[in-house]
């Protein structure tokens, strides 16, 4: 009885489907790298939910279609504070002087880093979204987590493009 279940054609199909999400899943991750944990961490958070969305109509579930659902809306950029920095015309000028006055501690005076990473190619590595993040809630220590206004924020954003 026990053999059985180990060796039957669906528990073969269920395993192999298991190894290649787990294979899917390191593949996708892997490229991103370490360094950038809090974006792997979104990723697989948003991925929950769609897995969970995706249950509830396997089982037909309304309970876990709306909170699938609500889990994974949660986590995609629909935050009212990004898009209203986004939808902003950002100062390079007023970006360098809240960057003088809050970053070169940890950033150095020419954003080429001290104790925090060189900021030259930031925008490069990660969209502006993720900047945003990374600014208001400290995601990677030792970053502290700013609280900025929109404007100023973009004004950060635009200097932080300029380099």
């Amino acid at each position: 009885m026990v053999a059985s279940f180990f060796y039957n054609e669906q528990t073969l199909i269920f395993y192999i489907l298991i190894s290649s999400c787990l294979l899917l899943g390191i593949l996708i991750v892997l490229p991103i790298g370490g360094a950038d944990m809090p974006v792997i961490i979104a990723l697989l958070n948003s991925y929950s939910g769609i897995v969970a969305a995706f249950t509830g109509f396997i089982f037909s579930n309304i309970a876990l279609i709306i909170s699938g659902s609500f889990f994974y809306f949660n986590y995609e950029e629909n935050n009212t504070y990004i898009l209203k920095t986004l939808e902003l015309n950002g100062s390079v000028k007023e970006g360098d002087t809240l960057f003088k006055m809050n970053c070169v501690g940890c950033h150095g005076i020419t954003a080429r880093g001290l104790v925090g990473p060189d900021l030259h190619s930031i925008t490069m590595r990660l969209n502006d979204a993720e900047i945003i993040k990374q600014v208001i809630e400290g995601v990677t220590p030792p970053m502290p987590s700013f609280e900025i206004d929109p404007q100023n924020m973009s004004n950060l954003l635009t200097y932080l493009h300029s380099l």
